[in-house]
């Protein structure tokens, strides 16, 4: 009898130890995919951005895909308060464009949010900021990390506009940036 009750626990425990690591498979993986989408040029960033949970308190990754975003639609405005990353796919190399269609900075950051880009080419509108970071206060940060920011000029006087704009007090941190004015109609590849 003591043989087939051994058999019935160890048959009882291999059903909780599987049931216990499929249940925290799925829930660990749900955190993950829940907070970050993959996007490519033809998507339209914001939407993308807009369809993401950005109220959950959960820190939120944009991933570019290797191409050029622009036109409208492709610029971002961030006025939600989970912290986000924008940064390239892997082996990507994207460029947020704001120069070939919409008028203002290539992201307009509103909220008051953590937001680190990386790995991201990004192109201003002729005389306007390339990144406005308004919404931010002393507590919160903008990273900019590896990634290339061309301030376009049309007009020959672009001390007029920002590579990166805050006026509220939060902090800019530029860790392996290139800031550099690009003639307007080029993204400074």
């Amino acid at each position: 009898m003591s043989g087939s009750r051994e058999k019935m626990r160890a048959i009882l425990l291999a059903f909780v130890m599987v049931t216990s690591v499929f249940g925290m498979t799925v829930a660990f993986s749900g955190t993950v995919a829940a907070g970050s989408v993959t996007v490519s040029p033809s998507d339209n960033l914001q939407n993308e951005l807009d369809n993401l949970d950005r109220t959950d308190n959960n820190p939120d990754t944009l991933i570019l895909e290797d191409g050029s975003y622009s036109g409208s639609g492709n610029t971002l405005t961030i006025d939600e308060t989970d912290d986000l990353t924008i940064r390239a796919a892997d082996g990507a190399s994207p460029k947020i464009d704001a120069e070939a269609g919409d008028s203002g900075a290539a992201i307009d950051i509103t909220a008051d949010t953590q937001v680190t880009i990386e790995n991201v080419n990004i192109t201003g509108n002729d005389n306007t900021n390339v990144i406005n970071a308004n919404g931010l206060s002393g507590s919160t940060t903008l990273t900019v990390q590896d990634s290339f920011i061309n301030v376009s000029d049309n007009d020959g006087d672009a001390g007029d506009v920002f590579a990166v704009r805050t006026n509220r007090g939060g902090a800019v941190d530029l860790q392996n940036v290139n800031i550099r004015t690009v003639d307007a109609g080029t993204s400074g590849d």
